[in-house]
This record gives structure tokens, sequence and C-alpha cells, in this order.
């Protein structure tokens, strides 16, 4: 279980007064559970992630995972359970390695070239299924990949670290922002695979609230600082939800009518 009690977060810009991004937010979130997210641009969800990954430890409140404080832990220290993918490029390897290359490192594997033909035969299947070529590119630098190719792969990488003797919190930021609506239909897939495994919780940031809603029944809405849970028993859509980004009075859409800690 992932517990989130009382973050605040201020930035402030050349010594001005601090501007409050999170405020008292709270979040419950059991194991093998799935959270969209929606927020205006803005709103904190990018950094709400940051923070729960680690990799911004500049904030107020304390996180809970799995019974253990884990509030002032670095993501380095978090990465064995926390798998963060966003929607820019980034593998944390060096972009001059092949598709190849990268497999065998995910796999945790140095022999590479001992096991070169079962890597690839592993990795041409994985490819071939978007059934785009992707295949084709197995022993291209990463840097060569287009934003789409690039995230396809991410996924898979992203699959390939889950173990099934551990328990983790996946963390999706906006990850199909920007792409081709034919690489999103084989992204959501791919997100889908990975929220239906039962050593999984997910938390997915959308900029698409019809994706988002497609994904999963709980939903979120990030807004004055403060995260609410979004109640079952409305039919929503992209249009109520927007209307809810505006309005004042939220509570009778709300379990958390003052943002205070609401388990899902």
């Amino acid at each position: 279980m992932l517990k989130l009690v009382s973050i605040y977060k201020t930035y402030s810009l050349n010594n001005e007064k601090a501007i409050p991004v999170l405020s008292d937010l709270n979040l419950c979130l059991n194991n093998n559970k799935t959270l969209v997210i929606f927020g205006e641009n803005g709103s904190g969800k990018t950094t709400l992630l940051n923070i729960i990954y680690g990799k911004d430890l500049d904030f107020k409140g304390k996180i809970i995972y799995n019974n253990k404080d884990i509030t002032k832990l670095p993501f380095v220290e978090r990465a064995s359970n926390f798998l963060l993918l966003h929607q820019n490029r980034n593998t944390g390897l060096p972009e001059t390695l092949t598709l190849l290359e990268v497999y065998a490192i995910i796999k945790n594997d140095k022999g590479l070239f001992l096991h070169k033909k079962r890597y690839y035969k592993e990795l041409f299947s994985k490819l071939k299924r978007f059934e785009i070529g992707l295949e084709k590119l197995i022993h291209r630098q990463l840097k060569s990949l287009s934003g789409g190719e690039y995230q396809l792969f991410n996924m898979i990488l992203l699959i390939e670290k889950i173990k099934d003797n551990k328990q983790y919190l996946i963390l999706l930021d906006e990850h199909t922002a920007h792409l081709d609506p034919n690489i999103t239909e084989k992204v959501i897939e791919l997100t889908k695979e990975i929220t239906q495994k039962k050593n999984t919780s997910t938390i997915i940031i959308s900029h698409n609230i019809n994706q988002g809603i497609s994904l999963s029944e709980n939903l979120g809405i990030l807004k004055q600082g403060k995260l609410y849970i979004l109640k079952k028993d409305f039919d929503w859509n992209e249009e109520k939800i927007k209307k809810i980004f505006v309005e004042r009075n939220i509570k009778k859409y709300v379990y958390n009518e003052n943002g205070g800690q609401h388990c899902i």
C-alpha cells in the first residue's frame, strides 16, 4: 500500500514569496489497484509523481510504502520497487546503445554475447507483435528511434523489469502524449497488460481524459493542490471531468470533499 500524508510542496522564483503547488495532499492506494489522475496544466501532476518516486525530496509530509516510512529515501533506493515512465526520451542509458544491448542490460545480464541468440529471439518477437516493422530496428541505436518507437520500446523494457516475486508501484506520466493514434493504441495495450498484473499498483497521469477513463474505474482530480477521488456512481466523460476543473463546489462528485484520505 502507498500512503501520502499531508504533502505540501511550494516553489519560489527569484526569492519571491513561495507559491503552493501541493497543499495537504493525501492518497491511499492499495496494492494491485490503478488510479488515473487528471488535472489542468500546472496543477502539480508531474511534481506529485517526482515526489512519490523520490526525485524531489524538498517537500513536507510523509510517504509510507508497505508500512515503511520512505519519505526521505532517494529514488535510487526506491528503484527496485518503483518504476517511472515519462513522456520524454529517457531510459537512463546512452543513446548510442542498440535496442538489443539495452534489452540485455535490463535483463541484468552482462554476458550479452553468451546469450545473444536467445535475447535476439525474445526481443525480435516482442517488437514484431506491433506490426510496424520495429523488429527491423533491433540493431539500431536508441537515438535513431522516432518518439513513438522509443516509447513502445520503453514500455517493453518496463514490463521486463517487473518480476513475479516482488510488488511494484508503476508511475506513468502522460506516457501517450504526442504519439500518433496507431502508436498510442499499442502503448495503451501494453499499459493494460501492466495494470492487470497481480503484483503492480499503478498511478497514471493522463492528458487524455477519455483514454484515462478506459484504463481504470478509479479516477482522481488534482485541483488547488489537493487530490480528490471521484465517486464511481457517475457516468464520467471528458465534458463532466473538465467541468470539475473549474467548478467551485465539487462535494457531490468526490469521496473526500476536503481532499482528505480516501483508500482505493
